[in-house]
Order: structure tokens, then C-alpha cells, then sequence
């Protein structure tokens, strides 16, 4: 299991509803499986999985609650292993490009029932993840729903990853709701600004 210490009740996505004006800003979003996925451990016990494409995870359709954790889904096997505490670059883990910045306000998931799912994000893709918090185990067997919880953060990247439990995990579907960040004229014109200097100084120098 992986160990978090007091850590992990602050960290406790509230089961709030997320803004009603908020979009699913993640649906159709291009996702990157990143680690082994839909590889199970020696002597595991379990048949073999049906591993689901990336695309799936954002493609907006959830499976009927309590399916089979690794049939058609986002699966994979890490047998619990220890992770340090509050690092949020764990292995494997589901990447969401969300192709802009995005003011995010809730998410939703739908996985396996007897894990803990853990929500990063990072502003770019030369940002390191932050861990912003977790949806708990929920019991009932298979694949189930959690959420929409409310958050507050800004993002262009997001990623799922998990703890505890069996080792054993999936997901089959994730929504991020939220809208998306459109920069201020006065921002546009103070970059525009600076790049209009760089331009003059460059042109000075090779005179």
C-alpha cells in the first residue's frame, strides 16, 4: 500500500456539485497511458484483461456500475507498492491533454471500487504534477462512480493515478468540468509589448 500518512484526509475531494455553467472541458481530450498498463502480476489469479485505447478514458460513456474491473477499461497492476509521501508523479498514471489553459471546478471518475484515485495537474508540460487530492474507495464491487466533487484550479494537463487497495486498478471514464482561461487584453498587450522590445533589440545588435 502506499503510504500517505495524515496527509490523505486533507487532501479529500468534497462530493460538492460542480459549477452548473462549467463544461466537461476533458471529453474527446487526447489521453496518454504513461507506465505498464494491462499487464498483470505473476500468479495473479485474475484472467486475462481486455485493455481499453487511451481514448476511451474522455470519450464521455461509462460503463454499467460494478463491470469488471479489467475488462474493456484503463487498467493496470502495480501490487501496492510504497510511494514517498505527496509525490504526485506516480507510475503509471492516465495523462489528459486538455489542449488549453482551463479553470477546472469539478471532477468526476468512474473506477474500480475498492482503491483510491488521486487527481494531479500542472499548468504546462514543462510544469512538474501537482497533487491536488483523492476519491476513497466506495465499495459495491467493479467499476463506480465518484462524484462530481469541486475543486479550484487552473490546468492545461491533468492525470489520474491510484493507491491503496489491492493493487489492482482501472478507470474507465474521467470528466474535468470547467471553462476556459482567455487572457486579458492587458496581459495580450504586455506580451506583445515585450516582444516588440526583443525584436528591436535583436535588429540592433546585427547593426
Amino acid at each position: 500500500m502506499r503510504r500517505f500518512g495524515p496527509l490523505l484526509p486533507a487532501l479529500l475531494l468534497a462530493l460538492t456539485a460542480a459549477t452548473a455553467t462549467a463544461q466537461n472541458v476533458a471529453l474527446g481530450k487526447a489521453v496518454s497511458y504513461v507506465g505498464s498498463f494491462g499487464v498483470l502480476r505473476p500468479a495473479s489469479g485474475w484472467p486475462p484483461g481486455v485493455l481499453a485505447a487511451a481514448a476511451t478514458v474522455t470519450d464521455g460513456t461509462y460503463l454499467p456500475e460494478g463491470s469488471d474491473w479489467h475488462m474493456g477499461t484503463a487498467w493496470w497492476d502495480t501490487g501496492a507498492p510504497a510511494a514517498p509521501p505527496g509525490d504526485p508523479a506516480f507510475n503509471p498514471y492516465i495523462q489528459v491533454d486538455l489542449g488549453g489553459v482551463y479553470s477546472i471546478t469539478g471532477f468526476k471518475l468512474q473506477a474500480d471500487d475498492n482503491d483510491s484515485y488521486l487527481f494531479s495537474y500542472r499548468l504546462s508540460a514543462l510544469d512538474p504534477w501537482t497533487l491536488y487530492g483523492y476519491f476513497g474507495p466506495t465499495g459495491g464491487g467493479g467499476m463506480r462512480t465518484r462524484g462530481p466533487a469541486g475543486v479550484a484550479l487552473v490546468a492545461s494537463q491533468i492525470a489520474v493515478s491510484a493507491f491503496g487497495g489491492d493493487g489492482w486498478y482501472a478507470v474507465s471514464e474521467m470528466e474535468a468540468y470547467g471553462t476556459r482561461v482567455v487572457p486579458e487584453p492587458a496581459s495580450i498587450a504586455l506580451v506583445a509589448t515585450g516582444l516588440l522590445g526583443l525584436g528591436v533589440a535583436s535588429r540592433r545588435r546585427r547593426r
